[in-house]
C-alpha cells in the first residue's frame, strides 16, 4: 500500500497535519527522552533512616514527571488487616531512551568521541 505513491503522500499529509496540529517538535520529543533517559529514581522517593524506601514528589523538578511512566496505589494488608496504602512509582525504560537519543545523535552527526 505504501509504495503507491499517491496513498503514502496521503498518508505522508495527515501525519504532517496531525503533528501540526499537536504543536509537537522535534525539540519536545528530543526533551522528553532525555528526561527519561536521565532520570534517575533517587528524585522520587527518599530512604529514612531504617531503610524503608518513601516516594517524595515534593522535590521533583518540573519536568522530572515526564520520565514517570506510572502512579498507582492498592490497600497494604497484614493477614487480612489493613496496615496503609502501598505506593509504587515506575519510570519508563531508561534503557530503550538513551538507545533511541544514541541513534538520533548519530545520525545526526552530533556524537563525538570523548575527549581525555
Amino acid at each position: 500500500m505504501l509504495r503507491n505513491a499517491k496513498v503514502y503522500e496521503q498518508i505522508r499529509e495527515a501525519l504532517t497535519q496531525r503533528v501540526q496540529a499537536s504543536k509537537l517538535s522535534a525539540q519536545d520529543v528530543l526533551d522528553d527522552l532525555l528526561a527519561v533517559g536521565c532520570s534517575d529514581i533517587g528524585r522520587y522517593v527518599d530512604i529514612d533512616p531504617r531503610g524503608n524506601i518513601l516516594i517524595n514528589l515534593s522535590a521533583v523538578q518540573e519536568g522530572d514527571l515526564r520520565a514517570v511512566q506510572e502512579i498507582s496505589q492498592a490497600e497494604a494488608t497484614d493477614k487480612g488487616t489493613r496496615t496503609g496504602k502501598r505506593t509504587r512509582i515506575k519510570l519508563y525504560n531508561k534503557v530503550d531512551a538513551l538507545g533511541k537519543l544514541l541513534t538520533y545523535l548519530e545520525q545526526a552527526g552530533l556524537l563525538y568521541p570523548k575527549e581525555t
